[in-house]
């Protein structure tokens, strides 16, 4: 059985860097809660979210370079911190710093509460 920050480093890797959206209900519940800098999304929103992705993003590489990116609170959630690249299909390039936490329930991401800070963005 994988722990947290395995099943997050395979959901960054098999959504996001594969740029899947197919693999969503593997890693995520539905009913789904995702707040990143204030904005919200539910199931349906973030499904269309990443189905975007396809469309507008090349590449997308997840991060996780400190020891100390994985803590568990009660065994019900998950905090992580990482960077992220980014190529656009137009060229662009971006690079981000998250800090992030998760909930899970019956073994999938519930909620997804997130910082994003922009810490370099090349535009075309």
């Amino acid at each position: 059985m994988l722990n947290k920050i395995e099943f997050v480093q395979n959901m960054f890797r098999d959504i996001f860097e594969a740029i899947n959206p197919t693999k969503i209900p593997n890693y995520f519940s539905n009913p789904f809660h995702l707040e990143t800098n204030g904005e919200i999304m539910d199931y349906d929103q973030f499904v269309s979210h990443v189905g975007e992705l396809v469309n507008t993003h090349a590449k997308v590489k997840f991060h996780f370079p400190f020891d100390d990116a994985f803590l568990s609170t009660d065994g019900k959630k998950a905090v992580t911190r990482y960077r992220i690249e980014t190529e656009w299909k137009s060229g662009r390039h971006d690079e981000l710093i998250v800090m992030a936490i998760y909930e899970f329930e019956n073994g999938k991401i519930s909620k997804w509460w997130e910082t994003v800070h922009l810490l370099k963005s090349s535009s075309v």
